[in-house]
């Protein structure tokens, strides 16, 4: 059974979908059946995995979800054809209808637990799956809480970064009571640091009170125009520049991930 791993700050701008992008193909490398999912209408998942225009396609989480609702089974017994591959990665696409799907799950019965149900059927055969979580906690962040494991919270060594960290470990807390008593928090990840600032170094001192007694990565991950340049090519970091300091850092979160799981 996959592991199911949310990806999630309710701060946007602080690499959520580079984090899920470039987590997901080292865990590949790494030999892991990876899944992505992307449960964020805007869809920079999706383009990150090489779809220019994703409002054309047909096959997406939001036909998926609708399936789960409608109990179509047709459409579940074929979620594998909803899957594209980016690489050595599965991508489940997302779409700008996605905000309407939100609105159908508010009056569902259990709808916080559609995703779980579909990943059940979709995420058969896979190691991990990620799951890359739109930058607020609505129905469909609360349903990748529900379904997931853990969560990892990539944070920039800002205040209102630092703040997304709170609210949505807040957000955990009443999720692990109330709907899913497994899901622990994998563990914070600073991203697009420059240690050189004051700011960042008050920061990171901030985030260590914060995290007590919360895994803090020690892997960092530092800020670079290389990283910005491979979103804009739709490639990951690995592919884009193989030996900058980001994908090195990205590499060794991998590792630190996986040495983490296999001491549990």
């Amino acid at each position: 059974m996959a592991k199911i791993i949310a990806i999630a700050n309710e701060k946007g701008g602080v690499g959520k979908t580079s984090t899920t992008f470039n987590l997901g193909h080292a865990l590949a490398e790494h030999g892991k059946r990876t899944l992505l999912v992307d449960l964020d209408g805007q869809a920079n998942l999706t383009m990150l995995a090489g779809v220019s225009f994703p409002s054309k396609l047909t096959h997406t989480v939001c036909e998926l979800l609708a399936a789960v609702v409608d109990e179509d089974a047709e459409v579940l017994e074929n979620s594998q054809d909803y899957i594209m591959s980016a690489g050595k990665l599965g991508v489940i696409p997302s779409k700008e209808k996605l905000s309407d799907v939100a609105n159908t799950l508010v009056g569902v019965t259990g709808r916080e637990q559609i995703l779980g149900e579909l990943l059940a059927i979709a995420g058969q055969g896979y190691d991990y799956i990620l799951i890359d979580c739109k930058p607020s906690v609505d129905v469909l962040t609360v349903n990748a809480l529900a379904a997931a494991d853990s969560i990892i919270i990539p944070t920039n060594a800002d205040a209102l970064s630092l703040k997304g960290v709170e609210t949505l470990s807040e957000h955990v807390a009443r999720v692990k009571k109330r709907i899913n008593s497994r899901l622990a928090v994998e563990g914070i990840l600073i991203t697009m640091l420059d240690e050189r600032t004051k700011n960042a170094r008050e920061m990171l001192g901030i985030l260590e009170n914060i995290g007590r007694g919360v895994n803090v990565y020690k892997t960092r991950i530092p800020f670079s125009v290389k990283m910005r340049e491979s979103v804009m090519a739709s490639k990951t970091i690995f592919e884009h520049a193989p030996k900058s300091a980001v994908a090195g850092a990205y590499m060794s979160l991998c590792k630190e991930f996986l040495k983490n799981e296999y001491a549990k």
